[in-house]
């Protein structure tokens, strides 16, 4: 027998079931809008515009069903059965239910109610998610270097908690604002992620763009397009804040040309001022292209061997020297082809297997030059700093460095800064300038190690190897670049650190002695004291240096969430030391505010000539140089070092037994150095250090004397990809020079340049931390 109980009756209520479908249904289709603005970039109107649907659908949904399911009218010759029945029947109570005047307005009015209450629900839910997902989330994904996904998860967050201070902290540091411009204005502009070959471009807008908004230290392919003028493809950047592009009138550019506004330093100064710019081509000669010179009697015709043949001192006739370039079959051209011809289905590849000789007549054949080392790393992007450490991750997995073999040009799509391919891998490149050797090479080749790319290479120029391609240039105007940029290039020779040994421990001795001082009073005076950040307590104190009535300065950084004694990490940073930035700035804050969130003190020494104290130490002289001024200079920062640790002894909230050195870039060459004369320190963790590939100091202050005498746990975090570090010839060898035994001391190689990922460095600092330091009191 069906119940007849107020709750039974609004179960059964074909009303109640629909509300309760409806409200159901609106859920999940909420969530599905959520998800395609977030992932799909649907626009976020389409949310409110659904709601008001939903609101206007919901009364007429409710209307029908209470239409549909009402009390029928009976038929009439049914009348005298049903009034029996009836006089049979009790009477029904009349109740507000069985009203429709009241019963449709009152669920409205419920529906209503019900979907503010879900769409609060359904916004609590959302920032919950933003808090405890999307923002730590983000955070990593940033530290991976994926700002564009980290970007897109900030995004997400901020439509529900835009004022939350983790929000507002992350935002300051993935988002960008990039000004977009063009001469002349009016091109349309199209991007898309760097990464993403095969992506469709998504439109920008027209220039002049101002502040847009990007994700920050991003990297994408863009096009810039006006009607009447040359289209522009190359890289956009959003770790700068401004690209200018001049635009050409179309056919301007040569074929198959790039623009460069400029070479050197100048590339990237004010871009309304007057530069050297060129174009250099935008692939690597072909031999479709080769042949044509050939076919020319290119090697027959005196007009196109302009220079000299000299080999080791020797000269050679021309004659002589044209007998040497034969290919397989003893005929002319590359030593790769065979009966003058390539072969069968390379015409798109790049010619390889031919001397500097033979690339120089062909760039005069088509009235071009070969570039200069200053014009190719311009074409490369190497003066932008940003392209030299931060793009190496994203450049070479489009390379080729497959160990496979030459491939067709632009099959890769490696792109530099300008729009060239292949400037990394595939065939090294032929370049102007005389060397010791013979002549300068670029690039790398196919079966070359990635880092080659940003290394300078000779061989002589006789060279027909199978590696062996070239570029060319033309220059606007050549009378006006300085001749020094044409002048022969001195070559640091790569050390042979295998054949090479340390002085014994007598000279090491005397070595060592140049760093001691004399036992002074520290007369340390607090600066400055700092208690509001939540998770640590800053404090400045100046002190005398060990050195010419000089004052230094330290900054101590103590954890809140630790007991005294403290482990601690004293910090020797990278060469934005030496430059503008202030203190703290973002490198400190990046590698260190996990170490003081974990309970570990930091101390940071401000160094001679950095920061604060910078004075007029010449440029790059902080780089290992056989100059006395580097030894000087080297020689007062690890007394400064020293001197730290002198003040730390004074204090009783530091375990001495506890101290660490912790290095990145730069630091971990100078920490080499301090590891072997500072005793006091117990472990020690270098980010992206090694061996310096252009330059070593004076014996007294090689580093190479040094790192044998390293005893402490070390561990390295390198990138594969590093080209200041290069991870073959300056990781590997320093790594294991280090005198620390092999179970103390461990290199870990990331896919990356010269950036480690956070997390991955966290993880492996705290790791390293907790081995040998132990837990920290808390």
């Amino acid at each position: 027998m069906r119940s007849n109980s107020f709750i039974d009756k609004i179960i059964h209520n074909p009303i109640i079931q629909t509300l309760v479908i409806f409200i159901s249904g609106g859920w999940i289709i909420l969530e599905i809008t959520e998800y395609f603005i977030g992932n799909f970039g649907l626009n976020e109107n389409a949310r409110n515009i659904l709601v008001i649907i939903l609101l206007f659908v919901l009364p007429v949904a409710l209307f029908l069903t209470w239409y549909i399911n009402r009390k029928g009218t009976a038929p009439v010759e049914e009348d005298n059965l049903k009034q029996t029945v009836k006089s049979q029947t009790p009477a029904k109570r009349r109740t507000l239910f069985t009203n429709p005047w009241f019963t449709i307005p009152g669920i409205i009015l419920f529906i209503l109610m019900g979907l503010a209450v879900t769409r609060t629900i359904h916004h609590k839910i959302k920032v919950k998610q933003a808090r405890t997902e999307w923002l730590p989330e983000a955070g990593k994904l940033f530290n991976l270097i994926n700002s564009e996904e980290a970007y897109a998860l900030l995004k997400k967050a901020e439509k529900y908690i835009p004022d939350d201070p983790e929000f507002i902290k992350l935002e300051e540091i993935l988002v960008t604002r990039i000004t977009i411009l063009s001469d002349p204005a009016g091109a349309e502009v199209y991007i898309k992620n760097y990464s993403e070959v095969d992506a469709g471009w998504g439109l920008l807008g027209p220039t002049p763009i101002d502040a847009m908004e990007m994700p920050a230290q991003s990297f994408y392919r863009f096009l810039m397009v006006k009607p009447g003028y040359d289209t522009v493809e190359a890289i956009l950047s959003t770790i700068t804040d401004t690209l200018h592009v001049r635009l050409h009138k179309k056919g301007t550019i040569p074929e198959d040309m790039v623009y460069v506004p400029g070479f050197g330093e100048d590339s990237g100064s004010d871009f309304k001022a007057e530069k050297h710019a060129f174009y250099i081509d935008k692939y690597e000669v072909t031999n479709k292209q080769f042949k044509v010179f050939m076919d020319s009697q290119g090697y027959q015709r005196p007009e196109y061997w302009a220079h000299e043949f000299i080999n080791n001192g020797e000269r050679y006739s021309r004659e002589s020297a044209m007998g040497l370039f034969v290919d397989k079959s003893g005929r002319p051209g590359p030593s790769t082809w065979i009966a003058g011809d390539f072969p069968d289905g390379q015409a798109n590849y790049p010619v390889n297997g031919i001397s500097w000789f033979e690339a120089a007549a062909y760039a005069k054949f088509i009235g071009k030059e070969l570039p200069t080392n200053k014009h190719w790393e311009s074409a490369a992007g190497f003066d932008y700093r940003e392209f030299w450490y931060g793009f190496g991750h994203k450049l070479i997995p489009l390379s080729n460095f497959k160990n496979e073999g030459p491939e067709p040009v632009g099959l890769n799509q490696g792109q530099n800064l300008y729009g060239t391919l292949d400037l990394a891998g595939n065939v090294r490149e032929w370049c102007w300038n005389k060397t010791a050797a013979g002549r300068l090479i670029r690039g790398g080749a196919w079966n070359d190690v990635p880092y080659i790319f940003g290394n300078k290479g000779q061989l002589s120029s006789f060279d027909r190897s199978a590696k062996n391609g070239f570029r060319c240039v033309q220059y606007l105007d050549r009378g006006k670049i300085p001749p020094e940029v044409f002048d022969p290039i001195e070559l640091v020779t790569e050390r042979n650190y295998a054949e090479e040994k340390p002085v014994n421990d007598d000279i090491f001795a005397i070595y060592r002695q140049q760093f001691a001082y004399d036992e002074l009073a520290l007369n340390a005076k607090l600066e400055l004291r700092d208690d509001t950040p939540e998770d640590w307590i800053m404090e400045k104190f100046s002190f005398d240096a060990a050195y010419e009535n000089e004052r230094m300065i330290a900054y101590i950084f103590i954890p809140k969430n630790a007991k005294p004694p403290y482990q601690s990490m004293i910090f020797f940073p990278g060469s934005y030391a030496v430059s503008d930035s202030p203190f703290p700035d973002q490198w400190f804050n990046n590698f260190c505010d996990y170490l003081l969130k974990n309970g570990i003190a930091v101390v940071m020494p401000i160094y001679k000539s950095t920061y604060e104290r910078r004075g007029e130490m010449p440029k790059n002289n902080h780089m290992p140089n056989e100059s006395h001024l580097y030894t000087a200079y080297l020689i007062k920062w690890l007394k400064d070092f020293s001197r730290t640790i002198d003040y730390m002894e004074t204090r009783t909230d530091f375990d001495m037994d506890k101290i660490g050195l912790y290095t990145h870039s730069w630091g971990g060459l100078i920490g080499a150095y301090i590891l072997a004369v500072e005793e006091r320190v117990s472990l020690c963790v270098h980010v992206l250090g090694g061996f310096d590939y252009f330059g070593k100091g004076l014996p007294e202050a090689d580093i190479f004397n040094y790192l044998p005498r390293n005893k402490v746990p070390v561990l390295m975090l390198n990138g594969k990809y590093d080209m200041r570090f290069p991870l073959e010839s300056e990781v590997i060898p320093y790594f294991d020079l280090l005198g620390t035994p092999a179970e103390d001391k461990e290199l870990k190689v990331y896919e990356s340049d010269h950036w480690i990922p956070k997390t991955e460095m966290i993880r492996e600092t705290l790791n390293w931390l907790e081995k040998y330091f132990g837990p920290v009191i808390k």
